[in-house]
């Protein structure tokens, strides 16, 4: 790769970049909505596809696919060797208060997918390129864990 600069969509920008064993940069890229962004989680699997989790906030766009954060939100994406992205999941949550928030805090992967602990609130719409489903905590921040298989399909 070469010098390059890499601009962020947002004010506070997730940048994610793949290194090679001396350092140089092999690609790099800029993930996350419009406004708030906060990486919790990256995970390289068998096949060195990238997968990254956290919160997002504003609108997120993954290939033709805008997803927009009702206030902050969960999201998984998974980059290939290249730096493109495969899939995508995020909630939708049906609170805008800056107390209730749903987000990615680790993300484990293999060559299935990846398996996601985070938080959430309330009912959330949880879109990914697949589809779509609704999710519901039973308190005010509920534990989620989940798994999310490999072959989503593309944006």
């Amino acid at each position: 790769m070469q010098d390059s600069t890499i601009i962020s969509k947002s004010w506070k920008g997730i940048l994610v970049a793949k290194l090679d064993s001396l350092g140089k940069v092999g690609w790099a890229r800029s993930v996350g909505g419009t406004w708030f962004n906060h990486g919790h989680g990256i995970a390289v699997d068998g096949k060195n596809n990238c997968y990254v989790t956290g919160t997002f906030e504003g609108t997120a766009t993954y290939g033709k696919k805008e997803l927009v954060a009702r206030a902050k939100d969960l999201f998984v994406a998974r980059l290939d060797t290249t730096g493109a992205v495969q899939w995508y999941a995020a909630t939708s949550g049906q609170d805008t208060s800056e107390r209730f928030f749903n987000s990615g805090e680790e993300i484990v992967a293999d060559d299935q997918g990846a398996h996601v602990l985070g938080r959430i609130t309330h009912t959330n719409r949880v879109v990914t390129s697949a589809g779509d489903s609704l999710v519901t905590s039973r308190g005010l921040h509920d534990v989620v864990l989940f798994k999310i298989v490999s072959n989503l399909v593309a944006p």
